[in-house]
Formats: structure tokens, sequence, C-alpha cells
């Protein structure tokens, strides 16, 4: 399996199909392995996808530290820059949405294009998410002792989807969010949920000049829908799309409808 060096720490990614490359930023605590997998085969039949595990996830390895966007933005250019060293298109969910804004400021030649999903602008004003949401998100990262296998997985689909569809779909969602083989450590969670908020590129989205696209569910729990209005009024000529129905996972809710908007905002 392929590995990549970022400052002496060794990331994991891997590349599926053909095309022009499509590298996957996955969210807060995500691995390469976040992805579905109906997704990745929809993706793959037009693009590269190239998949890969930031620092202290799936197979990379979990240094103690640094945690914070300005390195998961530049892991992500040593990804880029080893498959092909050309610019790639790329796609952040949630937190991966925030390093994604990173990785087009701080290296602006590796982005050909940008597609943002259920995430707002990095730093700024923003408008806050429900308070019991926060509250049971956070709880994730600080399980009670002799926690269930599932503990984290329930709390978060409970989150990402609306209730009608989390109910109907729970045992699946929830499989999908337990990795027993390369679990993320607890402490690279919290870490992961303090770096969110010590980065403010706010005033610097307006130099952002590739084609952008954002996208959310009008029915995020977890980034205010809003958010992601502010955000594709900061960067010059981004398009918004927004699911009716649909929670902060609607990559997976929704997959069909995401990868047609992806794949029409990529031709």
């Amino acid at each position: 399996m392929p590995f990549v060096y970022s400052d002496n720490i060794r990331i994991h990614y891997w590349v599926t199909g053909s095309g022009p490359p499509l590298l996957l930023i996955p969210g807060w605590g995500g691995s390469g392995d976040s992805w579905r997998e109906e997704m990745i085969d929809l993706l793959s039949t037009k693009f590269s996808v190239i998949r890969y595990s930031p620092r202290g996830t799936g197979m990379s390895d979990k240094p103690l530290a640094p945690y914070n966007i300005d390195v998961f933005a530049d892991d992500a250019a040593k990804v880029i820059e080893t498959y092909s060293n050309d610019p790639a298109n790329v796609l952040g969910f949630s937190m991966g949405g925030g390093v994604a804004q990173a990785l087009a400021i701080r290296h602006q030649r590796l982005v050909k294009s940008l597609i943002i999903c259920a995430t707002g602008a990095l730093g700024g004003p923003r408008i806050p998410s429900d308070p019991e949401a926060r509250k049971r998100f956070s709880q994730i990262s600080n399980p009670p002792i002799n926690a269930s296998r599932d503990y984290g997985a329930r709390i978060l689909v409970s989150l990402l989807y609306p209730e009608e569809y989390y109910k109907k779909n729970e045992k699946q969602l929830v499989e999908e969010e337990i990795y027993d083989v390369h679990p993320t450590p607890q402490f690279v969670l919290k870490a992961m949920s303090s770096s969110r908020s010590t980065y403010d590129y706010y005033s610097k989205l307006s130099k952002i000049r590739v084609p952008v696209l954002v996208m959310t569910g009008d029915q995020d729990k977890l980034n205010n829908p809003e958010n992601c209005r502010i955000l594709s009024k900061l960067i010059p000529e981004a398009k918004l799309v927004v699911f009716k129905g649909a929670g902060h996972g609607f990559l997976k809710q929704l997959t069909h409808e995401a990868v047609q908007e992806i794949v029409r905002f990529l031709n």
C-alpha cells in the first residue's frame, strides 16, 4: 500500500479509477475508509479518486502532536504532489471542507477546483449549531468508562441524519461508523476538535480563484446550512447546492444525487 511522508509523518493513501485526479478529504476523525463505497464506485468511473487517511487516522501515523488545520492541509498537499504533482480537484467533507479551504490558500498551484461539503467558512463569524447537538457531539471524544463498541457511532449517526432516515437505516449507518481495525484514538479526536476553532481563513477566502461548489443539506444539525450560504458568498463565483430533507451526512444519505452534482460541476 502506498505511503507518503509529510514532515516525517507517514500518510497512507490509495487511488481508485482513472481520469482527472479527485482528492477526498474526510471529516472529523474520519480516515480514507470513511467514504461509502457506492460513492467511490460512481466517482471512479470518471476520476482517479485519491483517498487518504489524515495523520492520526486509519493506517497513517498517529503522533502525539501536532494536529491543526495547516498541518492537515500540508499533508493533503504532499499526497497530491506524490500522486501527480499536477493540480487536483479536491472534495472536503465537514472538517475536511475546512482543510480544503486551507489547502487552496496555502498550496494554490495544487488545487484545480474545490467541492466543500457540509461546512462553513474556516474562521470568522458563523451561525452556531444547535446547543444540544454540540453537547452530544462532544460526548463522542469523552466516552464513559466501559462504553459499548458502538457508543460513539450511535451518537454520531443520530447527528448526521434526519431522525426518520436515521431510524430507518440505523443498523447500517452505525456499522459504517465503527472502525475496529484502525480506530482513531481519543487524543486525536480531542486535538481535532480543538484545531477547528484555532484557524481563521475568513479574510483570505476571496483569494480562492478556482471553481468552487458548496453543498449542504437543509436539515444539517452539526453545521447550520446558513454557514454554507455565507461561505458561497465569500468565495468569488462559488456555486451553492442545498439538498432538501438531507442532513450533515448527505453524501451517504443522497449519494446518487450528490455524485450527479459533483460530476456536473467538474465536467
